[in-house]
């Protein structure tokens, strides 16, 4: 309300005052300084509520999940981190770290339709290249390796799920892209 308040009165004084503008340098600078305010006074629409720390190094690549919440964080340091929260709080906290990459995770997603989480990971100088699939095991909140797929002969560098039918579908950085079916 008060950002609808300020633009009006900046649009009246702006029409009331630009019959004037060719003859007074003062009032120019008075709208100038009014829009100003009103430009700077404004609510920013997001505001920083945690930061995730665990990673030894940079992370990369982040992905939340639909179906849960979830938030999973990939790095440098060859590992994934699935964050969530503890019910009625929001602060999110380390659930599970997925190891077993064999080089930094470049790439991940979160299925909507499954909740798998798939990490892409690569080296191009020795193609070691591959995605690896994570299913959580029910009732556990714990994660396991279900699949790796290979193909790529180097990095994976984006993957992205199908909300529908729950193909993935990787790309890397050798000219390729792969879609993957269950």
């Amino acid at each position: 309300m008060c950002h609808t308040l300020y633009l009006l009165l900046c649009y009246s004084l702006l029409s009331l005052l630009l019959a004037q503008l060719l003859t007074s340098h003062t009032i120019y600078l008075h709208i100038s300084v009014l829009c100003y305010s009103v430009i700077f006074q404004a609510q920013e629409p997001y505001s920083l509520l945690q930061v995730l720390r665990r990673h030894g190094e940079r992370v990369r690549v982040v992905a939340v999940c639909r179906k849960t919440g979830r938030i999973v964080t990939g790095s440098d340091d060859k590992t994934a981190i699935v964050w969530d929260k503890k019910q009625g709080e929001d602060d999110y906290q380390l659930l599970q770290v997925l190891h077993g990459h064999r080089h930094l995770v470049s790439a991940l997603a979160v299925c909507p339709k499954t909740g798998h989480i798939i990490t892409g990971f690569g080296k191009k100088d020795i193609g070691d290249s591959a995605c690896m699939v994570w299913k959580e095991e029910e009732g556990t909140n714990r994660y396991h390796l279900l699949q790796e797929l290979k193909g790529h002969t180097d990095s994976v560098i984006g993957i992205a799920v199908c909300a529908t039918t729950g193909k993935i579908v990787t790309a890397s950085w050798d000219n390729k892209a792969m879609i993957w079916k269950q």
